[in-house]
This record gives C-alpha cells, sequence and structure tokens, in this order.
C-alpha cells in the first residue's frame, strides 16, 4: 500500500513537471496564499484559513459543493472537492486552539473538529478506474457534517465576541 502511495505521488509530480499546474497558457498572475505559493492555492481552491472564521466559511461552502458532487454521483467532482476541504478541516484544529475560547468552549470545538475529521473520512471517494459514489453515502453523513459545522460556526461566534 505505501509502494502504491509513493508510486502515485511520483507519477502525479512527473506530471506536474512536465504538464505544468494549469496546462493552460494564460498570463495572469496566480494568487498566493500569502506566502508566495501560488500553486498550494490552486491545488486546494481557497487560500489556507487564518482563523476559525475563515476556516468555517471554507468548510460551508465545500460542504455545498460536495453534496452537489455526490448527488450528481461525480467521483472526480467528490475527489476534488474532498481534497480541498480536508486539508481545511485538519487545519481547523489549530485554528481552535488559538481563537481564544475558554476551556469549555474549545473542547466543544475541538470535539466537533473530531466528528467533522471523521465523517469527511468516511466520504473520502475511493480511486481507480471503475471508482464511483453512491448519493445516499452522503445523505447518510449529511446532518453530521452539518452538526459538525454548524457547532465549529458557534465556537467562531463566541471566540468573535471575545475579542
Amino acid at each position: 500500500m505505501v509502494g502504491f502511495r509513493i508510486q502515485l505521488s511520483m507519477v502525479a509530480l512527473l506530471g506536474l513537471a512536465v504538464g505544468g499546474c494549469g496546462g493552460g497558457t494564460t498570463t495572469e498572475t496566480p494568487a498566493t496564499n500569502g506566502t508566495g505559493d501560488a500553486h498550494a492555492d490552486h491545488e486546494n481552491g481557497h487560500t489556507e484559513p487564518k482563523t476559525l472564521a475563515e476556516a468555517v466559511e471554507t468548510l460551508s461552502e465545500a460542504n455545498t459543493e460536495l453534496a452537489e458532487a455526490y448527488k450528481a454521483a461525480d467521483v472526480k467532482a467528490v475527489d476534488n472537492v474532498w481534497h480541498e476541504v480536508y486539508p481545511v478541516a485538519k487545519k481547523t484544529k489549530e485554528l481552535i486552539s488559538n481563537a481564544g475560547l475558554d476551556r469549555y468552549d474549545e473542547e466543544d470545538a475541538q470535539a466537533a473538529q473530531a466528528q467533522l475529521i471523521e465523517v469527511l473520512e468516511k466520504l473520502h471517494p475511493p480511486h481507480g478506474a471503475d471508482a464511483k459514489v453512491d448519493p445516499a453515502a452522503y445523505d447518510a453523513e449529511a446532518d453530521s457534517l452539518k452538526d459538525a459545522i454548524n457547532n465549529l460556526r458557534t465556537a467562531s461566534d463566541k471566540a468573535k465576541a471575545s475579542e
């Protein structure tokens, strides 16, 4: 399994090295995430959130996109959204710690973040030529996903109020 992942990573890197990130001939300067890394923003579709509020907004938008991709049973779209949102969900753990919440609100927010990660891991689509996604898989997790995002939004609102 590890060998396969390494091999897959090498193929992806070779593809980027040969074909470039966008494949187009545009002369626009890509946006960066403040670190000068335009490629990271291009891959994620969003800049890395700096606050819990930004993360919650990104998670909420991505949830809508994920729901639409699952509804369309579009495995590629599901995978793209998943790989966009999962790093944000992971980063949220750090943002919660830095949000200035009291101990109990932080514990609640961390529990919501753990719930979010758990649900997203269930929704990660399979890979392969014959990979498919079932809209019912998202439907089964939709309430739990929305719950986690709403609980993070509550924590974000509390963090804003305490500023």
